[in-house]
């Protein structure tokens, strides 16, 4: 990414320690903020069936593209909790947010709210996890695979990638995702660095064992809401188990036959049960 590129894309962007990050505001200037964090495999446009509702119930929201992800610069960095919790404070800093937030988090992006949270809960308002990670199983087959160097990069360029595209337009061809959702989505790929970006993520983010952050998260006082499909294969629905024993004053919203796709395979049912929370 460059400037040119930059202005080219047309989109907001601000400078942080390790490069520039795309983000957008919508909503109200007055209203109050919620900050919606994206996981592992898609930006921040995985949220396009869920700010609407947000922005119609008064809420600021903010979204934003992580390092090697959507728009943002693709720094070669390893990318850790570490990293994902300054990326998040810094950009808060940077776009003068001094308020307590709302913080929504989608799967890897539910870990990285759930260790901003830890960390930093005088700056959180109310936490929404969604289908989060922490909990899963030991990486299994081609997932496996991207974890050995070498091998890992050789399948994401030759496999994983067009099995990614292919699954976003899959699901716009079944009814339950736009077709803008998986056109942005194979949009990013246009400039290098995604597909590093995943398999840094893959390989550095804690996507199987949270247990200290949430058990941390279960000593705060702020409000939490966790959403999970029954029916979860990427982040298995039985780790709400463990989350609900770390957490007992969490409140817990299961979706009956939900996969990982919830915000927008279930933005009907995800939408109304945020925004009540939040309301309340």
């Amino acid at each position: 990414m460059n400037d040119n590129i930059r202005t080219d894309l047309n989109k907001d962007f601000v400078k942080l320690k390790n490069g520039s990050i795309s983000y957008k505001w919508s909503g109200p200037v007055e209203g109050e903020i919620v900050v919606m964090v994206h996981g592992l495999s898609t930006p921040r446009i995985i949220f396009m069936q869920n700010v609407g509702a947000l922005v119609e119930a008064g809420y600021r929201v903010l979204t934003y593209d992580h390092f090697g992800y959507g728009f943002s610069d693709r720094p070669n960095i390893k990318h850790s909790k570490q990293l994902y919790d300054d990326e998040l404070i810094e950009l808060l800093v940077a776009l003068g947010i001094k308020t307590a937030v709302n913080l929504i988090g989608y799967s890897m992006g539910a870990g990285i709210s759930t260790v901003f949270a830890a960390n930093h809960p005088e700056q959180v308002k109310r936490l929404v996890l969604m289908a989060p990670v922490g909990f899963i199983l030991k990486q299994r087959g081609i997932n496996k695979l991207l974890l050995i160097p070498v091998l890992g990069e050789w399948l994401m360029a030759i496999v994983v990638k067009k099995k990614m595209i292919d699954h976003y337009y899959s699901e716009v061809e079944r009814g339950v995702a736009p077709r803008i959702m998986a056109e942005s989505f194979e949009q990013q790929f246009e400039y290098p660095g995604v597909e590093r970006a995943f398999l840094s993520s893959l390989r550095n983010f804690p996507m199987e064992n949270l247990q200290a952050e949430y058990q941390q998260l279960g000593e705060t006082t702020f409000p939490k809401l966790l959403i999970w499909g029954t029916e979860d294969s990427d982040t298995p629905f039985a780790g709400s188990e463990k989350i609900l024993r770390l957490i007992p004053d969490i409140q817990f919203f299961k979706i009956e036959g939900g996969e990982h796709s919830i915000p927008y395979t279930h933005a009907d049912i995800v939408n109304p049960e945020i925004v009540d929370f939040l309301k309340k």
